[in-house]
């Protein structure tokens, strides 16, 4: 997608809001990352990580009540894996 964006005399733009919501930052306060190569001039910009106690907030809302979540995959995989 090649798209031009203007700025402002203030240096600050608007990102397009089909791009925003595509991103998940449609919110006051979101966060974007950027990563600049100066040799291409080209710059990226991503959501930003999220937290790991975000994305832990966010995975518990998914979980059903009394399933204990998985914490060690190799003991898991070790206890359940079938020799043929």
């Amino acid at each position: 997608m090649k798209n031009t964006i203007t700025v402002t005399t203030k240096g600050t733009f608007t990102m397009p809001a089909e791009v925003r919501r595509s991103l998940g930052v449609d919110k006051k306060g979101d966060k974007l990352a950027y990563t600049y190569d100066e040799k291409n001039q080209q710059l990226i910009i991503k959501k930003a990580d999220v937290s790991f106690e975000k994305l832990q907030k966010r995975m518990q809302k998914q979980m059903k009540p009394g399933i204990k979540p998985l914490e060690n995959v190799g003991e898991y995989y070790q206890k359940n894996r079938q020799i043929t």
